[in-house]
């Protein structure tokens, strides 16, 4: 009985463990992804069209 007991704690460890990774690990995804994406970069050609000079 006790045994039992045991064993159905681990699985519950388990199975609360698996749903915390499967909760964060997207979110972690997604913010790394975001991580650059709020930066603007400028490029020379575009710089010369924005002042007037050609290219």
């Amino acid at each position: 009985m006790q045994s039992e007991g045991n064993a159905n704690h681990f699985v519950s460890i388990g199975i609360n463990f698996g749903f915390t990774v499967l909760c964060i690990l997207p979110t972690w995804i997604v913010l790394s992804e975001l991580e650059g994406s709020h930066e603007v970069q400028v490029r020379d050609e575009d710089e010369d069209v924005k002042v007037g000079r050609e290219a």
